[in-house]
């Protein structure tokens, strides 16, 4: 599935305003038409992480900084305890506008008790507050992960790096698989901030009303490991 999500406060379009300048002199009259295009910016974000496979310990690891995939990761065979790369990265796009962005973790299975899948999200989570330089916040209110600052073109937020299989996990998941489904949105930074809810400098959630969130560019799927 497709990972990418955008998100925008406007859409693109090009508007076609008429102004018209006269004078009238004694004798003279003139008259000038301008026409002014003006062409909306957007707001383009990527969800992509790094490409994995197995060493020859048959451990996963990493393929290299650049080889990236979007269609989600495979992991077969993993036991409580073990620890495999995984690097959710949202990357705003060279031609964005600057954005705020927001993300969030899902872990989902048909035959794992979710009981036993809250002890992972709640891992997920308090790895992704407590990594050393972590700009991010949780809402508990939404829901979401919120990247405190502006991102710019170009500019990469990483959610997490690695998932750790709790080691409590025990036979009860034996053969048994689930999924980490995450979900980037972005929103424009600039002549936004009466819709942002922020702590001191730091953005901490969105307080958009239904009527901002249909404005918004069709969402795609979110990103499923």
């Amino acid at each position: 599935m497709n990972k990418k999500k955008v998100l925008a406060m406007v859409t693109a379009l090009a508007l076609v305003a008429v102004v018209g300048i006269g004078a009238t002199l004694a004798y003279f009259t003139d008259k000038a038409d301008i026409q002014n295009v003006i062409t909306m910016g957007h707001v383009d974000i990527n969800l992509t992480e790094n490409k994995v496979e197995k060493d020859a310990d048959g451990e996963y690891v990493p393929v290299g900084e650049t080889e990236l995939t979007e269609e989600g990761l495979t992991f077969e065979d993993v036991v409580p305890g073990q620890t495999v790369p995984k690097n959710p990265t949202i990357t705003v796009e060279e031609d964005s506008e600057n954005c705020y962005v927001r993300a969030t973790v899902t872990v989902e299975s048909q035959d794992i008790d979710k009981d036993v899948l809250d002890l992972l999200t709640k891992k997920l989570t308090d790895q992704i507050l407590s990594t050393a330089g972590s700009n991010w916040t949780y809402n508990d209110k939404d829901g979401y992960f919120y990247y405190g600052s502006e991102l710019k073109a170009a500019e990469k937020a990483v959610l997490f790096e690695t998932v750790t299989i709790p080691g409590e996990w025990d036979n009860a998941v034996a053969d048994k698989s689930f999924s980490i489904k995450i979900a980037a949105e972005a929103v424009q930074s600039k002549y936004v901030d009466d819709v942002l809810v922020k702590d001191g400098e730091k953005v901490i959630g969105w307080n958009l009303t239904a009527e901002d969130i249909q404005e918004y560019e069709a969402k795609e799927e979110p990103k499923t490991e």
